[in-house]
């Protein structure tokens, strides 16, 4: 097939597709129903659009926070709120970068709540919050989110979450352990 029909093609699907996401799903951030699905196609070059919506999804959390994301970069950090009753922070990634665990100790040098694991168990991102929101990510948390469409899913079966709940605390375990309150530099 020429290049140039498929490009159409491409673009006629996200066309009808963000047209499906309108006309099917509620704001990103109104009370789920459970026969509701909510998705939020994020187009190409909205980065603000994106990083914000991300912080959104984010702030939610009360007491407990998850992100399962192999590639954010530091500026994830910027994004999650420091408050006394977020009391457990959990950053699943591949690999830490120096710069990454040097603001991540100076975050807990205040917030005395975050913990960094290294495991590259996960090709998937996902957000968990409370344990009771679960968040799809179709893109890291990173510098390049919002240059290229990806979407937000709120995944509301509970017996998918509840599996990745199970896979991300088996993988929890075997993570090679970066930062932790009480003791920063265990590696």
């Amino acid at each position: 097939m020429d290049d140039r029909i498929l490009l159409t093609k491409y673009y006629e699907f996200l066309s009808c597709l963000k047209e499906e996401i309108k006309s099917n799903a509620e704001f990103i951030f109104n009370e789920p129903k459970e026969s509701q699905t909510f998705v939020q196609l994020i187009e190409q070059g909205r980065f603000y659009y994106a990083i914000r919506s991300i912080s959104k999804i984010i702030e939610q959390a009360r007491s407990s926070l998850i992100i399962i994301d192999r590639y954010y970069d530091d500026g994830i950090l910027d994004l999650i709120p420091q408050r006394d009753e977020l009391k457990e922070i959990k950053l699943l990634t591949d690999k830490v970068s120096n710069r990454f665990k040097k603001f991540a100790e100076a975050f807990n040098k205040e917030s005395k709540n975050l913990y960094v694991r290294a495991a590259n168990a996960f090709h998937d991102r996902y957000i968990i919050t409370d344990i009771n929101q679960f968040w799809y990510l179709g893109s890291s948390i990173d510098k390049h989110l919002g240059s290229k469409y990806t979407i937000f899913m709120l995944i509301s079966e509970p017996l998918l979450q509840r599996a990745i709940l199970e896979a991300f605390e088996l993988e929890w375990q075997k993570a090679n352990e970066v930062i932790k309150p009480n003791n920063l530099n265990t590696q």
